[in-house]
């Protein structure tokens, strides 16, 4: 009788847990139809006299305004003319992600390493290859704010009062002016919540100053703060708020809210009994609903949010995409989201190693790459074909983002072709000139 009462509290679990995920994302679906798609009028003037009128008009998404991005192994693209298997990662890059960011090259470690003896050749590289594909870039990152990561740098580690404050002015006026109009926005000082090397030599107000220095040299940046365990811990969120709002009352012009998850594998396997290494093994499961309203918590901050830093890490390659595709419904669903951005990709080029990579060391997809391109392409893309009415115009509802725009004269077979940036929300009527 208890093994038939136990199997039973199993299954009623079961069904209840299956029940809320549906719930959770039928909601999502429903945020992402009111805030990721907009009623469009595409009023057409065509060069022939006779106009659009009755003609087909095929509309094909090309791009989405909403950033999915990907770090960059700088060492990788900086080799893509001579070596084929970097060049085959390069082509990876541009064929599936609109938005970079340097994995390390922009990091101070990177730059400086001994003091004076400045280095940018990696993220020149980067900064190159992602204008050359019309990719946006993200900067990463000003400072880090753990000891750790600045003990590489011997000449930096033990500064103090003035030498320290003017190392860090020195690298301000080094690198935000060297990418300006580059890159859009900057982790300013990486994850404050855990470390306090800067504010423990100068106190809190050294973390406003990068933010206000970091503004004076590029006004039109977005400047973000960056943590990690954000959307599993409400104490966490909760600390993430205070230390936003410390900063703007200390005048640091915060203008975005970074948050990471390299253990996004957590969407799909309960870690505590699924662990799949030892040091994740007891990390609870992390749960979509309880995740937005810990971004809407931080949404009321009214400032973007982007998921800047995004691994998962599993030997399920099933659960890795169901992961992928949990966390990335939830991000593009909450309005305030506006990036998602995976922390690598390939076997050979990913910190976690293989078991976090998307592609195998061949570049076969796993599932997970497979299912973000679905999802990217295919599900969140509008494609659609349309006669024009007697005005020339055609009306039709879609996802935000580049459109080609191509007209047939049913007639003669003509085409004609040109293209239209369809970016803001709700309804809106665009004059297309097509020559």
């Amino acid at each position: 009788m208890l093994k038939v009462s136990l199997i039973v509290f199993l299954l009623m679990s079961l069904f209840q847990a299956s029940t809320l995920m549906a719930d959770w994302r039928a909601d999502a679906e429903a945020r992402i139809e009111k805030h990721r798609k907009g009623d469009f009028t595409l009023t057409i003037e065509h060069a022939e006299s006779s106009g659009a009128a009755g003609k087909t008009v095929t509309i094909e998404q090309v791009s989405s305004t909403f950033h999915f991005g990907v770090a960059v192994a700088e060492k990788r693209l900086a080799t893509r003319h001579t070596d084929p298997e970097s060049r085959k990662y390069a082509e990876t890059i541009r064929d599936n992600f609109n938005t970079l960011v340097c994995e390390n090259a922009m990091k101070w470690y990177a730059t400086e390493k001994e003091a004076g003896k400045l280095t940018y050749d990696g993220a020149d590289e980067v900064v190159k290859f992602a204008a050359e594909n019309n990719q946006s870039l993200r900067g990463h990152c000003l400072f880090w704010a753990k000891r750790k990561f600045i003990e590489s740098q011997k000449w930096l580690v033990d500064l103090d009062g003035d030498a320290l404050r003017t190392a860090i002015d020195r690298r301000l006026n080094d690198i935000v002016p060297r990418y300006k109009g580059k890159v859009f926005c900057w982790d300013v000082n990486n994850e404050m919540l855990d470390g306090d090397h800067y504010e423990k030599a100068l106190g809190f107000d050294i973390n406003a100053h990068m933010f206000r220095k970091a503004r004076e040299l590029d006004p039109k940046a977005l400047l973000f703060v960056n943590e990690y365990a954000i959307l599993g811990q409400d104490d966490k969120t909760a600390r993430y708020i205070k230390l936003i709002e410390k900063l703007k009352a200390a005048g640091a012009p915060v203008t975005g809210i970074g948050i990471q998850e390299h253990a996004a594998e957590r969407f799909a396997i309960d870690t505590r009994a699924e662990g799949d290494t030892v040091e994740r093994a007891g990390v609870a499961q992390l749960d979509p609903a309880a995740s937005i309203k810990r971004l809407d918590k931080l949404a009321a901050l009214k400032l973007p949010i982007h998921l800047t830093e995004i691994s998962f890490k599993t030997k399920d390659r099933q659960k890795q995409a169901e992961a992928l595709d949990t966390f990335f419904t939830m991000g593009f669903s909450h309005p305030s989201v506006e990036c998602i951005l995976l922390w690598g990709f390939w076997e050979k080029a990913h910190w976690l190693g293989a078991e976090a990579a998307l592609m195998d060391k061949n570049f076969k997809p796993y599932p997970a790459f497979e299912r973000y391109r679905e999802i990217v392409f295919k599900r969140w893309r509008t494609n659609t074909t349309l006669i024009a009415d007697s005005s020339g115009a055609v009306n039709f509802r879609g996802f935000l983002g580049r459109y080609r725009v191509t007209i047939t004269n049913p007639q003669n077979g003509a085409v004609a072709v040109g293209y239209v940036d369809l970016n803001a929300s709700g309804r809106q009527s665009v004059k297309l000139v097509i020559k």
